[in-house]
């Protein structure tokens, strides 16, 4: 008895054929259509991950401009004081150094 591997064409007929033929294209469509709703699938959680993590970069930026504002504002506020200070200093020496402050006055 010989080994078959393929039909051979007396087995059937034309119209067997073209129905197989048909019902091997349709599952194969099928299974193209499957795969490409997977794929659209995975590729949408994907996106929705990465779209999670944009979000929350985007809020950590906000968070820390809003820091580096409020900073900024203490930075400027300590700058004035620092300056003013600065400046007293200097007028209490040009006081001192011209002699314009009497012993009186030191008491």
């Amino acid at each position: 008895m010989p080994l078959v591997l393929q039909p051979t064409m007396t087995d059937g007929t034309r119209e067997d054929y073209e129905e197989f033929l048909e019902r091997v294209r349709s599952r194969r469509l099928v299974a193209a259509i499957e795969y490409q709703n997977a794929k659209r699938l995975s590729l949408d959680k994907e996106a929705d991950v990465v779209q999670r993590r944009l979000a929350k970069a985007i809020e950590q930026l906000g968070n820390a401009l809003t820091r580096m504002e409020k900073l900024d504002e203490t930075v400027s506020t300590l700058l004035i004081k620092v300056e003013t200070y600065r400046q007293e200093i200097g007028f209490l020496e040009d006081i001192r150094d011209k002699g314009l402050v009497t012993e009186d006055d030191e008491e």
